[in-house]
């Protein structure tokens, strides 16, 4: 049986110096040419400098620095020191040691180590700006295709924006951004410190992720994905599924890869309640985000309102049409940038567009794509293919004879029709025939002739003789140019009661007996016409041809051809 011993040491003792600790260390290790490998703690001491214990292996011995000191400057510290790595091209290998510094600028310690000496630096003063430090700094690393080698120092501004440092060793300069600026997203709680971690999922490439709590209460990410070059916001608690509890502590990052789920980014943090949360991100998972063809679709003859839906769990969804007259589409619908929709908790939502400039009687496909709006780097979800059909061009409509009317009943039946009236001749004064039987004949354009809804006609109006009562018979003659039989309605005025009298064939004619001092509509209807279910003659579009006729007993036959 093996037993563990473990062995204490005062490395203040041991190094023989070295001011009392104001805050916990932190251990590094270095391998400089000059030292060999090299055990190092620095921690900020109570008179306010940053100080290392340090062991070279070589010497088997612990000695102290003052590193404020050695560096001959530097502000006091109101922060831990924290201390990183880099190898650039113009240094070598370098150890850096970043702090608050009281007067609110990021101070960095560096020891270069063909140099052998320390010197001191305010990265605030050497990159020409960036707001206070509300927080100590946090540095990492990253190697960017774009960039190169560039080490990385973010803090929390004073103004609630994230803040970061940057040294592109190519450049050997510092340089300043505003994360929050570049990128948006919610402004940064008063506490604590920023939390950068790095990934490298297959449908990003590298990746720079920034962790941090904000004023509503949310963890947000800030992230730079290498080959797009720019800074994105997102927040995790709208882009996890389910969503997650808003927080009460700082987030921590960590990366697994595990056989089962792959590369993953995880972070965790203490959540209201003071259970233990954690948001897994697993590269181009699309999650639960649902698209399917909506309802209540509007189609024109050359317009139409596509309609889809969403259920992205609650979370704003981000979305686009692509349609066209086959399956490859070929139009998007908005223009980029996509539309966003806010959704709700396990309900679809409703994704809309209008488009317009379609052509009539043409079949058209489309689909829906929709993403999580604050999820970075994910893929477009697409829905089904599915398909309209344009509205044909209006039906066009027959210039009828009226024989047999009032005026105030002629001039109705052709506003039925869909004409306008251009003018009207009447050969008789008005007084002498506003209750007279007439006949109404169009001078343009003529009876009988096929012209589209809304042409306007001139009329001529001329009385009957007032000695005919009307007609007691109605003659239908089939010249119907589509060769097709028409099925004849006889529509009771008084009653609005619809009846089929009958069917006449092509060519032929039919005779139907009318009631007497009944008002009718007479109505033919092609039996074979386009878009008319059960031949119904109460739908415009379908009819041929209409017109009145007043079924007083004594009159003779009354004309009514079908054209």
């Amino acid at each position: 049986m093996s037993v563990e011993i473990w062995q204490a040491a005062d490395l203040n003792s041991s190094a023989t110096g070295g001011a009392a600790a104001a805050s916990a260390p932190v251990p590094y290790l270095t391998d400089f040419a000059n030292q060999g490998p090299t055990a190092r703690v620095v921690y900020q001491g109570t008179d306010g400098h940053i100080w290392e214990l340090y062991y070279v292996g070589s010497d088997a011995h612990w000695w102290y620095a003052d590193l404020n000191k050695f560096a001959t400057g530097g502000a006091a510290a109101a922060s831990a020191p924290v201390p990183y790595l880099t190898d650039f091209a113009n240094q070598g290998p370098t150890a850096r040691v970043v702090y608050l510094g009281i007067d609110n600028h990021i101070w960095e310690l560096y020891y270069i180590g063909s140099e052998a000496k320390w010197g001191v630096a305010d990265l605030n003063a050497a990159a020409g700006g960036g707001a206070a430090a509300a927080s100590a700094p946090v540095p990492y690393l990253t190697d960017f295709a774009d960039q190169g080698p560039t080490a990385r120092v973010l803090y929390l501004g004073t103004g609630h924006d994230i803040w970061e440092l940057s040294y592109i060793g190519s450049e050997a300069k510092w340089v300043a951004t505003d994360l929050n600026g570049a990128a948006g997203g919610e402004a940064a709680a008063a506490w604590p410190a920023p939390v950068p971690y790095l990934t490298d999922f297959a449908n990003q490439g590298p990746t720079a992720r920034v962790l941090y709590l904000g004023t509503d209460n949310h963890i947000w990410e800030l992230y730079y994905v290498g080959s797009t070059a720019r800074w994105e916001p997102a927040d995790l608690y709208w882009a996890a599924f389910p969503h997650a509890a808003p927080a009460t502590a700082a987030p921590v990052a960590y990366l697994t890869d595990f056989a089962n789920q792959g590369p993953t980014a995880r972070v965790v943090y203490q959540a209201e309640g003071q259970n233990v949360l954690e948001l897994a991100y697993a590269g181009a998972q699309s999650g639960a985000l649902v698209v399917q063809k909506g309802a209540g679709m509007q189609v024109t003859s050359n317009a139409a309102t596509l309609a889809g839906d969403v259920n992205a769990g609650g979370a704003p969804a981000a979305y686009f049409f692509e349609y066209g007259t086959t399956t490859t589409y070929g139009n998007v619908a908005p223009s980029p940038p996509p539309a966003v929709i806010t959704t709700l908790p396990g309900m679809f939502s409703s994704a809309n567009q209008a488009i317009s400039g379609l052509q009539p009687a043409t079949t058209y496909h489309f689909r829906l794509a929709a993403k999580y709006a604050q999820v970075p780097g994910q893929d477009w979800t697409y829905g089904a293919d599915a398909s309209f059909r344009t509205a044909g061009p209006p039906p066009p409509v027959v210039v009828p004879a009226l024989v047999g009317q009032t005026l105030a009943n002629a001039l109705n039946v052709l506003q039925r029709l869909g004409f306008s009236l251009a003018g009207t001749i009447i050969n008789e004064t008005p007084n002498q025939i506003q209750n007279t039987l007439l006949k109404v004949v169009s001078q343009s354009p003529q009876q009988g002739t096929r012209v589209a809804p809304g042409t306007a006609v001139n009329l001529v109006v001329t009385a009957i003789n007032t000695t005919i009562q009307g007609y007691s018979q109605i003659e239908v003659d089939n010249a119907n140019d589509d060769g097709q039989p028409v099925d004849i309605y006889l529509i009771n005025l008084a009653t609005n009661v619809s009846q089929k009298v009958g069917t006449v064939q092509f060519n032929q004619q039919a005779t139907y007996t009318l009631q007497n001092g009944v008002e009718y509509e007479i109505v033919a209807v092609d039996v074979t016409l386009e878009n008319c279910p059960g031949s119904d003659p109460t739908i415009l579009s379908c009819q041929k041809t209409l017109t009145y006729a007043s079924g007083l007993k004594g009159g003779p036959t009354l004309p009514f051809t079908v054209l």
